[in-house]
């Protein structure tokens, strides 16, 4: 029996991002969903995380994450 994504993780949902933890696990996962991160799936990299093979972003799309959220004007504003 297949267990959906919300019974199986927490997800919290914010407007540009869901954050999805698990309690029997150390990982976090933040998942992008503003459209300019969009190009970044086809950049991301099989690597390990805590003992779990998964994709993740390029360290080049990292930093250009990064640069986004720092000049993002609505968090400046907080």
């Amino acid at each position: 029996m297949e267990r959906s994504l919300a019974a199986s993780f927490d997800i919290a949902r914010f407007p540009h991002l869901l954050n999805v933890t698990s309690p029997e696990s150390d990982l976090r996962v933040q998942i992008q969903t503003d459209p300019r991160y969009a190009d970044f799936v086809d950049r991301s990299e099989t690597r390990p995380v805590l003992g779990i093979q998964m994709r993740v972003a390029a360290l080049v799309d990292v930093r250009q994450g990064k640069i986004w959220a720092a000049t993002n004007e609505a968090r400046a504003a907080r």
